[in-house]
């Protein structure tokens, strides 16, 4: 309990074990994801390799974000495979670890990366490239929840 004539502390968000959290929810905490789809076909085609690098904190504490993809650019690995992009992944931890325990020593903060090569789709044919299942990859952008809604209102009509 609390101590006479204290309120109790507001509640805290622990990140990962708040997306179950109901009073959190009450605040404007959710579990819906907020999705986005976004046509990459044109920077793709126009920037090789495109890469999407995501770190924890332990890899943005020691690198400024252009510095870390310049790294990943310049390990020499074929980022159109599968494994290049491990093996430059890979590297680029290794330089993380490194770097940290050159700063900080052995209290370096775990670190975790995820490096995804953008490749361009091959070339298809006209007819291909009209088909139905191309014509529903290019739906425009929307959010997850007017998904949820839009489906909810197809239900119920």
């Amino acid at each position: 309990g609390t101590p006479q004539g204290r309120a109790p502390p507001p509640p805290r968000l622990a990140v990962t074990r708040s997306l179950g959290d109901a009073l959190l929810q009450t605040q404007g905490l959710t579990w819906k994801p907020e999705v986005t789809l976004l046509d990459l076909s044109e920077p793709v085609e126009s920037l090789e390799p495109l890469i999407l690098l995501v770190g924890s904190d332990g890899l943005w504490d020691l690198w400024q974000f252009d510095e870390a993809v310049e790294e990943v650019l310049a390990s020499g690995h074929d980022l159109t495979t599968q494994r290049g992009v491990q093996e430059a992944n890979d590297s680029l931890l290794a330089l993380t670890q490194q770097k940290g325990e050159e700063l900080l020593g052995h209290s370096t903060d775990d670190t975790t990366t995820v490096l995804i090569s953008l490749l361009p789709l091959p070339r298809v044919e006209h007819a291909a490239r009209d088909s139905p299942a191309a014509n529903a990859a290019r739906v425009p952008p929307r959010r997850a929840a007017e998904s949820e809604e839009d489906e909810e209102e197809e239900e119920w009509a």
